[in-house]
């Protein structure tokens, strides 16, 4: 018997430049509270961590984190300022 793990983490691989773009997301002081959070989900990610390790780090849902890691993989930093799209996500 092997018990039920879950679905695959998605794995995040930073390309030049977007490390850095992220950390300045996440400190900046005008930054959105959203968009900084997301950041920080990327950034865990990018360290290697597992979905359910950056879910408790950062007090959300693995769902969240797996949702948010994989828009990024299909559009990189351009994914995470989509406001629209994580609102009509959330309500599915």
């Amino acid at each position: 018997y092997t018990p039920c793990m879950g679905r695959a983490t998605q794995r995040v691989e930073l390309i030049a430049g977007e490390r850095e773009a992220l950390e300045d997301l996440r400190k900046r002081q005008r930054s959105a509270r959203s968009l900084a959070f997301r950041a920080g989900i990327i950034l865990g990610g990018a360290t290697g961590s597992n979905d359910k390790e950056v879910a408790k780090q950062l007090r959300t849902t693995n769902w969240t984190v797996g949702f948010w890691r994989k828009r990024f993989n299909r559009g990189r930093l351009e994914a995470l300022y989509d406001e629209r799209l994580a609102i009509s996500a959330s309500r599915r």
